[in-house]
């Protein structure tokens, strides 16, 4: 899987698909980044260890790894800019 800081991530994209046949697809620029809560292992089946869902990770009050110019809590996401800076 992707890991940022030893935890498991997911994107969430935002995409218009204008047409099928030619393909004519558009991608917003603002998308995000869901983390685990726990680090990522295969020792358990913790739903916080292998889910980026924020509902199940905002329980374990653990927040994502620390931005450099915004603060992050339990169940925040990143936003994807700062993915391609990471």
């Amino acid at each position: 899987p992707l890991l940022i800081a030893g935890r498991k991530v997911d994107l969430r994209l935002y995409v218009l698909v204008r047409s099928a046949d030619p393909l004519q697809a558009y991608v917003h620029e603002n998308g995000y980044v869901r983390f685990a809560a726990m680090d990522y292992g295969t020792s358990d089946c913790a739903p916080q260890r292998h889910l980026t869902n924020n509902a199940v990770n905002r329980a374990l009050s653990r927040p994502p790894p620390p931005l450099p110019d915004a603060e992050v809590g339990p169940g925040d996401n990143w936003p994807l800019r700062y993915l391609w800076s990471h």
